[in-house]
C-alpha cells in the first residue's frame, strides 16, 4: 500500500515531463519554420522596398526575422520560455505592424489568431487569455 502511494506522483511527474518534452519539441518545429519563413518575406518585403520606396513595416520585418534567427539558432540554450514567448509575440507583433501601415484589411489579422493558438498551446490559461484581451484591444 506504501508503495502505491510513492509511485503515484513518480507517474504523474513523468506525464508532465513528458508534456514538457512535447511542448518543447513543437515549439523547436514552429520555431524554425517561422525562421524559414520570415528569411523568405523579409527579402520579399526588401525587394518590395526598391519598387514602392522603404517603408518602416520593411525595418521592422528585418529586426523580427534577425530575432527568430537569433533565437533559433540559440534555441538549445534558451528555456521553453523564451522560445514560447518569442514564437508567441513574433506574429502578434506582424500584426501590430500590418495594423499601423495599411489598416485591418491587409490580411495580418490570422497572424493574431496565430498568435492566440499558440499562447494557448504554450502558456496556462492565464497566458492564453492575456493573449486573448491583447488582441481585442489591438
Amino acid at each position: 500500500m506504501n508503495g502505491r502511494r510513492n509511485n503515484r506522483p513518480k507517474a504523474k511527474r513523468d506525464v508532465s515531463k513528458t508534456l514538457n518534452e512535447i511542448r518543447s519539441g513543437a515549439c523547436n518545429v514552429i520555431l524554425t519554420t517561422f525562421t524559414a519563413l520570415a528569411i523568405v518575406a523579409s527579402a520579399v518585403s526588401v525587394l518590395r522596398g526598391l519598387d514602392t520606396g522603404w517603408r518602416p513595416v520593411s525595418a521592422f520585418h528585418v529586426v523580427l526575422t534577425l530575432l527568430l534567427a537569433f533565437v533559433t539558432l540559440r534555441r538549445r540554450h534558451l528555456s521553453l520560455t523564451v522560445r514560447a514567448t518569442v514564437v508567441t509575440a513574433v506574429p502578434f507583433l506582424i500584426t501590430i505592424g500590418g495594423f499601423l501601415t495599411d489598416g485591418r484589411g491587409n490580411g495580418t489579422l490570422m497572424f493574431m489568431v496565430t498568435s492566440c493558438v499558440l499562447a494557448g498551446c504554450f502558456f496556462d490559461r492565464r497566458g492564453a487569455l492575456i493573449a486573448l484581451a491583447l488582441s481585442f484591444s489591438a
